[in-house]
């Protein structure tokens, strides 16, 4: 004889699409992996954890010539096609590549990643962020207005601390020579150039609400994630 109310809150799909960068400023690694790798990881670790949750994932790859879309979906086979094309734009990385690097293809594939998204997605950028510009902000602050973003900030040590390197070879495939670092204050000067450029995207993003996880290449992927999204830690 009384009443009994009962709330149910509804299960909603939560699709999610990894952005993964794999130009040639991502063909470098100075102690453990290359940063292409150590991206390629993060998306394969992301697309199974989504499966595994019974969510839809799907990916945008892009290097400097091509972008590759696969809308999400809730299927290995999916999953392995396109990790399998990612695999093969990582293997076709070579500094002696007739391609020179594009860094307005950062733009294309967040153009790309915005006419695929709607609404209520989760969009995963996995990049070093070369070639970041106004019009990919607009980008990805559009996509961000009615998804979730996070950005994935992948780097190498080397590229934070040059000057701690005695000596440096470069090579353009061809041709070799060797660099002092702390010659003319090289080391301090590229260094200088580097945290501002990253100091530049982060303040971006953060103002925006999108959340940036660093990622390196000198320690195991799966372990710096286990320690960055475990904690919720994000680049400060």
């Amino acid at each position: 004889g009384k009443p009994h109310v009962r709330v149910y809150t509804e299960e909603r799909d939560r699709p999610v699409v990894v952005v993964v960068d794999q130009r040639l400023p991502m063909f470098f690694g100075s102690e453990y992996k290359m940063k292409s790798v150590v991206a390629a990881e993060v998306a394969a670790i992301t697309a199974w954890r989504v499966l595994g949750v019974g969510d839809r994932i799907g990916a945008i790859l892009f290097n400097d010539e091509r972008i590759a879309e696969a809308r999400p979906a809730r299927s290995e086979k999916k999953v392995m096609g396109w990790l399998g094309d990612l695999a093969n734009m990582n293997n076709e990385l070579s500094v002696t590549s007739a391609t020179e690097s594009r860094p307005a293809a950062l733009e294309e594939a967040l153009k790309a990643t915005q006419r695929m998204v709607s609404h209520d997605y989760l969009v995963i950028l996995v990049s070093d962020f070369h070639g970041w510009s106004d019009k990919a902000l607009q980008s990805i602050r559009r996509i961000s207005q009615h998804n979730d973003v996070i950005s994935c900030m992948v780097f190498d040590p080397l590229e934070r601390d040059i000057s701690r390197a005695d000596k440096l070879v470069v090579s353009d495939g061809f041709y070799q020579l060797e660099i002092d670092p702390v010659h003319q204050d090289l080391g301090e000067r590229f260094e200088t150039s580097f945290r501002n450029s990253v100091a530049h995207v982060r303040s971006e993003l953060l103002r925006h609400n999108i959340p940036v996880v660093p990622v390196h290449t000198a320690e195991p992927t799966d372990r710096q994630l286990r320690e960055q999204l475990g904690g919720q830690r994000v680049l400060q």
